[in-house]
C-alpha cells in the first residue's frame, strides 16, 4: 500500500554544505515539492533549471533575484520562476519557503 501521509520532519533531507539550510522534499510522478527552513544569510547562488517553479514564502523575508531583477519577498509572497530562467535567493530573516517544481527534480530524487 502506498504511503499517502507523512510529516515534513520525516521527509528525506536535501544534502547541502551549509548549516543555514534544512530542506526536505517529496515527489509525485510529475512534480517535486521542497520545504525549506533558512537562517539569515542562507543563499542559493544564481542558477537555472528546466523545471518551472512556484515559491511560496510562508515566514520571514526572502531576497529573490530573477532574470536580473531583485526584490524582497515577504511572508505570503508567491513567486513564479519560468523554466531556464536564471534566479537566486537569500534569506534576510529566518524563512520558511515551499518550492513546487514541475516537472519533478530528478536530481533531488537521487539524494533519497
Amino acid at each position: 500500500m502506498q504511503n499517502h501521509f507523512t510529516l515534513i520532519k520525516d521527509l528525506p533531507q536535501l544534502k547541502r554544505h551549509s548549516d543555514l539550510f534544512d530542506t526536505r522534499f517529496v515527489h509525485t510522478n510529475n512534480l517535486s515539492v521542497a520545504f525549506n527552513q533558512m537562517k539569515p544569510g542562507a543563499s542559493v547562488p544564481p542558477h537555472e533549471h528546466t523545471q518551472e517553479t512556484i515559491d511560496i514564502v510562508l515566514m520571514g523575508e526572502l531576497e529573490m533575484t530573477i532574470d536580473g531583477e531583485t526584490f524582497v519577498a515577504p511572508a505570503g509572497a508567491v513567486i513564479k520562476v519560468g523554466p531556464n530562467v536564471r534566479h537566486a535567493a537569500k534569506a534576510i530573516t529566518d524563512c520558511r519557503v515551499v518550492n513546487i517544481f514541475y516537472p519533478m527534480r530528478e536530481d533531488f530524487m537521487e539524494q533519497d
